[in-house]
């Protein structure tokens, strides 16, 4: 870096601006002198209530003029505007150094404003980011709206872009929402928050703001800042389009965390819930999209408001997929059987459509049977549901459509078991029926809450918008279409199974159902008291060849309150996929195409313990590339028969690759693994793995 330029002239400060911390405003220069001969005049020019330091970056710029044009300048603003020059780093490096002169400059600076030279700002622009930035240590920047002029579209010689008029991480992960012409936190750069100095040919705005993302900040927008973005048909904005599936890829791939499932899924439910719950005789709607992590709770004016901004631009504003009906005891017991919750929201988010009523029965495991034609379903339903296509058309549509619609609706039933607390229980005859808050109601009375949301919105006219200023943010269906399927190969895409808390914290643990309670019971427990203290949710998978009583599993969800989901799988021998290994032949228990759904599940969980000859050894490599980290739990008496035992053995050898470790005390099983190739180190005793995970 070379010597700073400046004039050392005392500042006449504005009122108060003594107690406030300086702004600075960072200016890239690399050619057309006179477009930057405006800009710093913009900057200098701001009517603020504090300090402001603005410093020109000349990067390596071959123009004498732009040296000239700084350096005139600073005569008219001595003390205010600093200047100097560097071999050329390219945009990025130009304001990094811009930052780190101003962190200098003043110990104390507030924010720092990124000003391009082409562009500029009106007398109140940096006053308006500084008001919106506010004092929330977790807001990084304050964005702007863009008002373009130069190469404009707009009738009158400008116009007016709207990238996220509400800040969301969800589509900020999707397209850059925040133009680099922000007001940032200097807090960010103190927290190691820089530009990439590596991405020189486009696309290192977004990429800046994935980092403040990552580093726990998020933006907010600034209205009325007068922001002025001179458009021009050749720009690095140009060449990076030009090169924008390669930077796209990079992106991606050095902010994977922000691409995980993990963290998708926590957006989602946070900004943009896939569900709402309309509690029919209260005044509450649920907004989620996983039911086990804490709902946005709004009341029913509120959501009308919802319905309102949706109805006008439905690809600027998130709105709930799917809206549910339900009276508020059967939503509450409902709840109250939380371990099925997830599968039963999981499979509405993939099957439901049009206008639908459910009726849930008491059956030994979870189902749901969709298209029930029976007789004993009309006029009685547990709840309705309505897709948003389905409320947006009916809105918009006749009577005659009303009619067809809302006439002719689908009908499904969900069996639902009920769980004991504890063994005891169920061995005392101790399970209740099914409970009387669960037991259907008219279905007029569902029906009439959707037609009151398409009633109070009948005639719905678009308001009036200003012809020069528009919405050009990422679409909301488009952001939630892109992010959230989770696609095997080219073409296979399933919704996910949604669990927005924190992977790490999730176990699961997958067995036979048919021999977890005879064989593999207490090695059960030992799992389950292990994790009270280690995991916050722990999932169990049950895998089964003939229908089963979920309840006979004895599975004790009382006494073990973090087991939030039972999910069940249906296996059978499959003769076409039977492989070879090791000169033994091996059962497979997933036809091709079936495991990824149930490897969806498996997905979310942290740490996968299984045990014994379980089908979900099948569908744990799918659920690695996700991070799970997986465990395998063999013991002689986990089998009834010595072939049980040696087919389990073989095909633990022929999964090994995938597995962190096989768990055993058997010295014999110890001896087996370790004589066919198992390596003696991924071979651990139960205490010593219960150890190291928990």
């Amino acid at each position: 870096m070379n010597k700073v330029v400046t004039a050392e002239t005392d500042l006449t400060l504005p009122d108060g601006a003594a107690d406030k911390n300086p702004i600075g405003v960072v200016i890239p220069g690399f050619g057309h002198p006179k477009f930057l001969a405006e800009a710093i005049i913009s900057a200098c020019e701001q009517v603020i209530d504090r300090q402001l330091y603005i410093v020109v970056v000349d990067d390596g710029c071959k123009f004498p003029e732009t040296a000239e044009t700084v350096q005139d300048l600073m005569r008219v603003y001595p003390g205010k505007l600093f200047y100097f020059r560097q071999k050329n780093t390219r945009l990025p490096g130009a304001r990094n150094a811009g930052i780190h002169f101003l962190l200098k400059l003043h110990e104390a600076i507030d924010s720092i404003y990124f000003l391009d030279a082409d562009n500029r700002l009106e007398p109140y622009s940096l006053q308006s980011f500084r008001d919106a930035l506010g004092d929330d240590p977790q807001i990084g920047w304050a964005y702007p709206d863009i008002g373009f002029f130069g190469l404009s579209w707009g009738t009158h010689g400008f116009d007016v872009r709207e990238t996220a008029p509400n800040y969301s991480v969800f589509k900020h992960l999707v397209a850059n929402i925040s133009e680099a012409g922000s007001l940032v936190r200097a807090d960010m750069f103190r927290q190691g928050v820089f530009f990439d100095e590596t991405m020189r040919s486009g696309f290192e705005d977004w990429d800046f703001w994935l980092s403040a993302i990552g580093a726990g900040f998020k933006g907010v927008r600034a209205q009325n800042t007068g922001f002025r973005y001179r458009r021009r048909p050749e720009s690095m904005l140009a060449e990076a389009r030009r090169e924008a599936d390669a930077l796209l890829g990079r992106i991606r791939k050095k902010h994977q965390r922000l691409f995980s499932s993990e963290f998708v899924a926590k957006c989602e439910h946070k900004e943009a819930p896939f569900f709402a719950v309309v509690i029919s005789d209260g005044e509450e709607v649920y907004l989620f999209s996983d039911p086990l992590v804490e709902n946005t709770v709004i009341t029913k004016q509120e959501f009308a408001s919802y319905i309102k901004n949706w109805l006008t631009n439905a690809r600027e504003f998130f709105f709930p997929e799917s809206i549910l009906a339900i009276e508020a005891a059967t939503w509450n017991s409902l709840k109250e059987r939380k371990q099925f919750l997830r599968s039963l929201f999981w499979r509405l988010r993939s099957q439901s459509n049009g206008f639908e009523y459910y009726r849930v029965n008491n059956g030994p495991r979870f189902d749901i049977l969709f298209g029930h034609s029976g007789d004993e379903l009309k006029r009685e339903a547990t709840f309705g549901a309505i897709t948003s296509s389905t409320l947006r058309s009916l809105i918009m549509g006749d009577v005659e459509f009303e009619r067809t619609v809302i006439g002719k609706p689908r009908r499904n039933v969900i069996t639902m078991p009920l769980i004991a607390n504890n063994p005891q229980e169920i061995d005392e005859g101790g399970v209740a029926d099914f409970p009387a808050e669960i037991s259907p109601v008219k279905e007029r009375d569902i029906r009439h809450v959707f037609l009151s949301l398409i009633h109070d919105h009948e005639g719905f006219q678009k308001p009036l918008g200003h012809m020069d200023r528009r919405f050009a943010g990422p679409a909301a269906p488009a952001v939630r279409e892109q992010l959230m399927p989770v696609t095997f190969g080219e073409n296979i895409a399933y919704q996910p199974y949604v669990c927005a808390g924190p992977q790490n914290k999730r176990l699961l643990i997958s067995s036979n159902a048919t021999k977890l309670f005879n064989l593999q019971y207490s090695s059960f427990i030992r799992l389950l008291k292990a994790s009270k203290d280690s995991f916050d949710e722990v999932m169990i998978a049950l895998d089964h060849k003939r229908e089963i009583e979920v309840k006979a599993v004895k599975i004790p969800v009382g006494d073990y309150p973090n087991i939030t989901d039972i999910y069940t799988h249906s296996i059978r021998n499959i003769a076409q996929e039977y492989r070879a290994y090791l000169h033994r032949k091996l059962s497979f228990y997933f036809e091709h195409g079936d495991i990824y759904e149930t490897s969806l599940v498996m997905r979310n969980a942290g740490t996968v313990f299984m045990l014994g000859d379980t089908a979900f050894l099948e569908a744990h490599g799918e659920a690695r590339k996700n991070g799970s980290i997986g465990y395998l739990w063999l013991e002689r008496d986990f089998f009834e028969r010595d072939e049980e035992l040696d087919h389990a053995i073989y095909k633990a050898l022929a999964f090994e690759h995938a597995l962190s470790a096989i768990v055993t005390d058997s010295d014999d099983i110890k001896k087996r693994l370790s004589a066919y190739g198992a390596p003696v180190d991924k071979i651990i005793s139960a205490d010593e793995i219960l150890e190291t995970v928990f």
